[in-house]
């Protein structure tokens, strides 16, 4: 079976061979690497000082409802409360909490899409490997909690549309949605709680402020603060940063700020807030103010602390203290995982202190740096054979990705910052870093199944490269445009795009572009099942990978020119082709070609009719796929598997590995799932 991309990546193979074919064939590229599953204990940390509420958590301990919804404006505390109810019932779920937040209110507007968040929910549940398609997401994600007793919480929902799909399909889970909006439609359509939240009182709100003498300058205050939790929270976490001051100090702020700041009415909460964050603002050293503003416009939803070190120019240490001291003043929140996040009301603010500062630009490059290089490190790992293009310098990483799974984890926690790094490279016109960016992300796209993100950054680095006036970027933009548009079988367009990078790579003498262009045209005409100029296509990347000296993508042509002499029936040739490509796939030490040398030796032998040497062949490819846990290939081989036991009425073995095979699709590839099916329906009928 023909298989991996050009250059290493790991797109690039996408064709299928229709069932009507001498067999059923399915081209597979990347490795799912194993997830290890623990039982999900997503919850960020719980709030400290929580006051209050006790009427509201009393509606959502008593009342025996599956959904909830706990909404009000920002800043009045839904998530507090949410994460203390939480995780004071965090042991009534033993099979464990799952956290989503939806960024609905984020002020970048970079909401958290379904499909994102469906996948990030899967990837918790362990399931391996994690499906392509939302709806086939969203109905494993239902299958797997259907007998779970979990709790869910779902964070800043800005409409209904961003919780449904996310909505578990029975009663034993129960759902915690918080928002700014009432979501009626929840109510009315799922049966969902509403607990809406006010202003603290005034006891409670007196209680958040600290233990204070009863001076009458804490009244004003309190009725400033109007009772928002948000704002009580910063004005607290101001004063207990600098004990000298007293709410009178305070009080004789609030007019003189308020009309610093343009626009504030400073008795109203919103108002407010913004005048409580300008007293803590103005009491951090101009260190903090600067690390404040850089933290409010840094590219995704929160940052680790490696992250923020880098964004900081400080060492991990001096980081740290630095953002302790910031969620000291409640300016950022530790979540207890090791990740940083700002209330989107305060980064709002911080972002609105960013214009002007001196070193912004800086900072920004050395966080985006950042994020770059160790994509390119975990890219490394995940796939050791792909060579970086020589169009930049790659500079060392801390190392704190040991291995292949470390490097998966880390792509998992890291993809939105990613997403967000390439937009914010791309509007500072950091052409390389748009580039690299895409090319970092195109393993774990590819065996991900990001079809929608793959095409996302491959045009932004498209029109980086066209900018950037590189050749060799813009052949690269335009081949894996191809193998982008393809997975999303929007093929006339991948066709475009794989000729613009042919004819640019042989504009440019670029041979090695050029091959894998052949090679990534010789898949292109597979999918039409024209197989004659696939064989033209897939020699002539073959010539040039001789010419070159570059062995790896020799065996993997010679094994795609076998394919292609096999769909044209001539079985002798094919072999001898795809024995060369085994015997140099061996010598190269790459498991992977291996494998899918032996699946093309397996398809040959049936088609020839040598039964008991295609078994041989596909038992010894699918023990290598199951080694490299690369369950695609596993599915893929073993319905060819069926195939040769059906050919020789071994009706018994055929149904085993079909329904093997059936289950792994139905996570993967449900219309493969569908096609197996139907295989076993026509065993049955001859039972």
């Amino acid at each position: 079976m023909a298989g991996q991309a050009g250059d290493g990546s790991a797109g690039g193979v996408w064709n299928t061979v229709r069932d009507s074919q001498v067999g059923t064939v399915i081209q597979t590229g990347g490795i799912f690497m194993p997830r290890a599953w623990a039982t999900p204990r997503q919850l960020p940390r719980a709030p400290t000082g929580f006051v209050g509420r006790e009427r509201e958590l009393a509606v959502l301990t008593d009342a025996e409802n599956p959904i909830f919804t706990v909404t009000g404006p920002g800043g009045v505390g839904k998530t507090a409360l949410a994460l203390h109810w939480a995780h004071r019932h965090a042991s009534e779920y033993p099979d464990g909490q799952l956290y989503v937040d939806l960024h609905g209110f984020s002020p970048r507007g970079e909401r958290t899409s379904t499909y994102a968040a469906l996948r990030g929910l899967v990837q918790s549940l362990g399931v391996d490997p994690v499906p392509d398609q939302q709806d086939t997401l969203a109905a494993v994600y239902r299958s797997e909690i259907a007998d779970k007793k979990m709790l869910v919480m779902l964070d800043n929902a800005a409409h209904i549309e961003q919780v449904v799909p996310l909505l578990p399909g029975s009663a034993n889970c129960t759902v915690l949605v918080t928002s700014r909006n009432s979501l009626p439609g929840l109510t009315t359509r799922y049966g969902a709680l509403p607990v809406r939240l006010d202003v603290l009182a005034e006891s409670e709100a007196r209680a958040l402020l600290g233990t204070w003498r009863a001076e009458a300058a804490v009244t004003a205050l309190l009725t400033a603060c109007g009772g928002l939790p948000l704002a009580l929270t910063i004005v607290a976490g101001h004063l207990s940063l600098h004990p000298e001051l007293t709410a009178s100090d305070l009080v004789s702020e609030l007019d003189e700020s308020a009309t610093r700041l343009e626009g504030l009415d400073s008795v109203s909460p919103d108002g407010f807030l913004r005048v409580a964050l300008s007293w803590s603002y103005d009491a951090l050293t101009p260190r903090q103010r600067e690390a404040f503003a850089l933290l409010g416009i840094a590219p995704g939803p929160d940052i680790s602390l490696a992250a923020a070190s880098r964004l900081l120019d400080l060492t991990a240490r001096e980081a740290q203290r630095l953002l302790a001291t910031l969620d000291g003043a409640s300016l950022v929140r530790h979540d207890g995982h090791g990740r940083y996040r700002m209330h989107d009301l305060v980064r709002e603010y911080a972002a609105d202190t960013a214009p002007g500062l001196a070193g912004a630009d800086d900072a920004m490059r050395r966080l985006l740096d950042f994020y770059l290089h160790t994509a390119l490190e975990a890219d490394r790992l995940l796939h050791p054979q792909r060579r970086l293009p020589g169009l930049m310098p790659l500079t060392p990483t801390s190392g704190d990705l040991r291995d292949a799974t470390a490097a998966l984890a880390w792509f998992d926690a890291q993809h939105p910052h990613l997403l967000a790094a390439q937009r914010t490279a791309a509007g500072l016109l950091l052409h390389s870093t748009t580039f690299h960016l895409a090319w970092a992300l195109s393993t774990y796209h590819q065996r991900g199944a990001y079809r929608s993100d793959r095409l996302t950054v491959w045009n932004a680095a498209l029109d980086a490269a066209e900018q950037w006036d590189r050749p060799a970027a813009r052949i690269r933009a335009h081949r894996h445009l191809g193998h982008a548009y393809a997975d999303v079988r929007e093929l006339e367009i991948s066709f475009k795009q794989l000729e613009f990078a042919l004819a640019l790579a042989q504009e440019h003498g670029d041979t090695v572009q050029e091959a894998h262009t052949h090679r990534a045209l010789s898949s292109w005409w597979e999918c039409y099942l024209d197989h004659s100029p696939a064989l033209h296509h897939a020699q002539r990347a073959l010539g040039h990978y001789r010419d070159l000296g570059r062995q790896a993508d020799e065996a993997t042509a010679l094994n795609q020119v076998g394919w292609c002499w096999a769909f044209l029936g001539k079985f002798d040739a094919a072999r001898e082709w795809c024995e060369a490509a085994l015997a140099l796939h061996r010598r190269c030490r790459n498991v992977e070609g291996e494998a899918l040398t032996l699946d093309s030796l397996g398809w040959i032998a049936r088609a020839s009719g040598h039964y008991e040497l295609a078994v041989s062949y596909y038992k010894r490819a699918l023990a290598m796929h199951r080694s490299l846990s690369s369950p695609r290939s596993v599915a893929n081989t073993l319905d060819r598997l069926g195939v040769a036991h059906k050919t020789e009425q071994q009706y018994g073995e055929a149904r085993k590995v079909w329904q093997e095979a059936r289950g792994i699709y139905a996570d993967i590839d449900a219309r493969r799932a569908e096609q197996v099916g139907r295989q076993l329906a026509w065993i049955d009928s001859r039972a």
